[in-house]
């Protein structure tokens, strides 16, 4: 067996360490391009839904705010119909107009 220097050991150790720090950083390298690939689909994704849900929100405000404009019309309405009904209601003047007629038969019909 052959014997090596102190130096020698060394010079063996360190080339055995750079090319493990070589292989080791060609390693760190892939996973770093693999990992900042993953992110930007990530970010594509997370675009996407974002577009998705302001989509839907601006869909739901739209038909929120039909909805509301078609149950103010259908209140509105029922109001309406509602005063027309107390309105008939509270005029008096055919009742009177028909009791006056009445009432005039009843003197005529007296007077005979």
């Amino acid at each position: 067996m052959e014997n090596i220097t102190l130096t020698q050991l060394e010079q063996t150790i360190e080339n055995a360490l750079a090319k493990q720090n070589a292989h080791f950083s060609k390693e760190l390298t892939k996973l770093e391009s693999r990992l900042e690939n993953k992110i930007e689909k990530l970010d594509e994704k997370i675009d996407k839904i974002e577009i998705k849900f302001d989509t839907k929100i601006e869909q739901l405000e739209i038909s929120l705010k039909e909805f509301i404009q078609q149950e103010n019309e259908n209140l509105a309405h029922m109001v309406a119909q509602g005063f027309e009904d107390l309105e008939r209601r509270l005029d008096v003047t055919e009742r009177v107009e028909k009791l006056e007629r009445e009432f005039a038969q009843i003197k005529q019909a007296l007077r005979v």
